[in-house]
């Protein structure tokens, strides 16, 4: 079984990573998947409806759905919540800027 040169990368010591020059540089996967799916919170509240349809379905286990379904929600609204901050913090700042760059008057 041979071994991914990014798995190599992985055991190999920081300085001897620097001293093979054969090896690829390491990639940062996880960071891009946490930002997609957390700066869609439209989409987090699609799974809890899917979670929450599942739950009424008979037959189907309804305490894990409707468990699952109420962590998504929550996490929905958190999100919409954070992202409705972030946008006011972003137009306070545009506004103060703009506050900024205005030539005072002087009085006389």
């Amino acid at each position: 079984m041979a071994l991914s040169p990014k798995f190599l990368h992985l055991l190999l010591p920081r300085r001897l990573r620097s001293l093979s020059p054969r090896l690829p540089p390491p990639v940062e996967s996880g960071n891009g998947c946490y930002g997609q799916l957390f700066s869609q919170p439209n989409a987090i509240a699609f799974a809890g409806g899917i979670l929450t349809l599942f739950s009424i379905v008979p037959g189907l286990p309804k305490i894990p759905f409707l468990v699952l379904a109420g962590f998504f929600w929550m996490m929905f609204f958190v999100l919409r919540r954070s992202s409705k901050e972030t946008e006011l913090a972003e137009a306070l700042v545009k506004e103060t800027e703009g506050m900024a760059r205005e030539p005072k008057e002087e009085r006389c």
